[in-house]
């Protein structure tokens, strides 16, 4: 569009904010001008996810879900306003919404955002597209793994297949929780830890948890459980973190168990209390099925294309969690392994050559969806499908719902 762009990308972990225009040649630009936390100064809530994926999916609608609240996404988007002096009167809005978001989340926003300020033009779009469009892709396979929900999308000529698409059990909040467990597992009869733990657990906001930020600093993906087990035992592998109190703590364990809930849970009978509340199921809308993430991907791509009569489309990875170490390798590993399984090897092979090794120094898995809703504002045949202020005063949520349900 021709007139100042505002992109929000509302992530279940951070809210990202940026103007629009970003070049698609310019990776190392994806970096908005504003990242926000989803709570203020109190650890009040500002913006709240679907309890579960499942949850929203079962339910169809939000009787089972927490929706937006809508006083705290006033003060979030006044803090937008703040940190990049626009004027909501003369500014389009675009905002990335998680696929587990729901109708009446996108209601709230509207009313928000027209009615409270003003604005002068509206569009939402999901995560996965965007991301997909800001590496240059119109139709893709996205894996979207972050810190409230995992899903697995499939995007034609920019339009979600929602048939195909499927939401996975864990993400980046279980693996935390069981980091934790680990973490206190090794450092048994530490007061301090076993309090950071249970404050952690029971605040929305991962920064406040200790573990939360040691997991994204040391956490990797182990290709070799055994090995890196009997290399912990001879105290390789260990890891020292500077404490808030000044003392230190040495880790090992915890940055390879944790991140494994996404693919294999253990069978070892003593590490088995650390995952006892942890359950792997993927599915949808009415229905799911035991599987890890890696059996998800195969039963909704590979098994369904048994044929090869559709094409391939490129394999992309976002959220925080799929820039954990190793994951691109470990997944490719264990793919094989079930197409294998499956006597599935050559079509297996087809998509794993598909997957996009993912670029970890600009950190661009985190900051896709934003990049590629900074890049759309600049989109000229976009422009009908925004919402303006007008046409909202006149129709109301209605169109809303049409044009984006």
């Amino acid at each position: 569009m021709g007139e100042m762009a505002l992109c929000i990308d509302l992530g279940t972990y951070s809210c990202k904010a940026g103007f629009g225009g970003l070049e698609s040649t310019k990776i190392s630009r994806w970096m908005p001008d504003v990242i926000l936390n989803p709570v203020d100064n109190n650890n009040n809530i500002i913006y709240e996810m679907p309890i579960s994926s499942f949850d929203h999916a079962e339910a169809n609608g939000c009787n089972k879900t927490r929706c937006v609240n809508v006083d705290r996404f006033q003060e979030l988007f006044y803090k937008v306003i703040l940190e990049t002096n626009i004027e909501p009167v003369e500014s389009s809005i675009l905002i990335s919404t998680p696929m587990a978001s729901t109708m009446l989340e996108k209601h709230h926003i509207a009313s928000i955002l027209f009615e409270e300020f003003n604005c002068k033009s509206l569009y939402f779009g999901h995560a996965p597209v965007f991301a997909a469009f800001a590496n240059g892709y119109t139709s893709a396979i996205v894996l979207d793994s972050g810190h409230n929900y995992t899903s697995l999308t499939s995007i034609n000529d920019g339009v979600i297949d929602r048939k195909n698409v499927s939401f996975f059990s864990i993400a980046g909040k279980d693996i935390t929780d069981v980091y934790g467990k680990c973490v206190l597992s090794e450092t048994k009869d530490n007061d301090k830890l076993s309090y950071q733990f249970e404050v952690g657990s029971n605040t929305f906001w991962p920064n406040d948890n200790l573990y939360s930020i040691i997991k994204e600093k040391f956490a990797f993906v182990s290709k070799n459980m055994e090995h890196d087990r009997a290399k912990a035992k001879n105290g390789a592998n260990l890891q020292r973190y500077k404490l808030p109190d000044g003392s230190w703590m040495t880790i090992s364990q915890p940055n390879y168990e944790a991140p494994q809930i996404l693919f294999n849970l253990p069978t070892n009978e003593n590490n088995k209390s650390w995952f006892s509340d942890v359950k792997q199921y993927f599915g949808n809308k009415g229905w799911k099925k035991d599987g890890n993430i890696v059996d998800m991907f195969y039963d909704f791509t590979v098994k369904l294309n048994k044929e090869l009569d559709h094409s391939i489309p490129n394999v992309l990875f976002t959220g925080g969690n799929t820039m954990i170490k190793n994951f691109y390798k470990k997944f490719q590993q264990q793919l094989r392994h079930v197409c294998k399984n499956e006597n599935d090897v050559i079509r297996g092979q087809k998509y794993i050559e598909k997957i996009l090794q993912p670029d970890t120094k600009f950190q661009a898995n985190k900051y896709a969806a934003w990049a590629g809703c900074s890049i759309l504002a600049g989109y000229s045949p976009l422009t009908p499908f925004y919402v303006t202020k007008n046409q909202y005063n006149e129709i109301g949520d209605e169109i809303i719902t049409a044009r984006y349900s």
